[in-house]
């Protein structure tokens, strides 16, 4: 059984590019040098196990890291240094954690993030600048979090997005400038909120924005 890495582990494993110690439900530390001579990692998948923490400096040496999984783990924090290095990241999957905030400078370098799945945490503010170098985003699931104010200036270089989840949260209004951007979009979920009102310009304004819009749900949201 797995409970705990020892230290060192994997340490001559420099020309490793894929590790997959998912499923095992019961890991529950890493080292605190885990993979740290992993230089050629692409793709760590350690999902559905009881990680609550991650060591301080995880993965600052995988510059060419562009998959990671840790959905349903038990994470609570990420650290201000979290994914600093990842200029090739592509896929980050952190659903099903107890998030209950995103460090401040969070994906700030991830130019080549494509999908971001935080489903089912406990996050309540997003900061200012959340997401502004995302170019290349084209999936974002928030659902199922405390959500109850969206930056102003969300999404907004976020020109190749496809599908947005925001629903089961409690935004009770949307920024002025929302989804204007957001010409490739094809689904945005947005149901079970607390919205009191769209802006002005919703929806006339968005009916040429949204041309390839497929799927558009904004049931059981209550509106006054």
């Amino acid at each position: 059984d797995v409970t705990n890495l020892p230290n060192g582990f994997g340490k001559f494993w420099n020309s490793l590019e894929v590790f997959d110690i998912s499923r095992t439900h019961l890991l529950t530390n890493l080292p605190e040098k885990f993979g740290d001579t992993w230089w050629n990692l692409q793709r760590l998948d350690l999902m559905h196990n009881q990680l609550s923490i991650l060591p301080e400096n995880f993965g600052e040496s995988w510059e060419k890291l562009e998959i990671l999984d840790l959905s349903n783990n038990q994470i609570n924090n990420l650290s201000k240094n979290f994914g600093n290095s990842w200029k090739q990241l592509q896929t980050l999957n952190l659903q099903v954690n107890k998030l209950k905030e995103l460090p401040e400078n969070f994906g700030e370098l991830w130019t080549n993030i494509k999908y971001i799945n935080l489903y089912h945490n406990e996050l309540k503010d997003l900061h200012e600048n959340f997401g502004e170098n995302w170019v290349n985003l084209q999936y974002l699931d928030f659902q199922i979090n405390q959500i109850d104010k969206l930056p102003e200036n969300f999404g907004k270089s976020w020109i190749q997005l496809r599908i947005l989840y925001l629903n089961n949260n409690k935004l009770d209004h949307l920024p002025l400038n929302f989804g204007k951007t957001w010409e490739k979009l094809e689904e945005l979920y947005m149901f079970f909120n607390k919205l009191s009102y769209f802006p002005d310009n919703f929806p006339k304004d968005y009916q040429q924005t949204w041309k390839h819009m497929k799927h558009l749900e904004l049931h059981k949201t209550q509106f006054s």
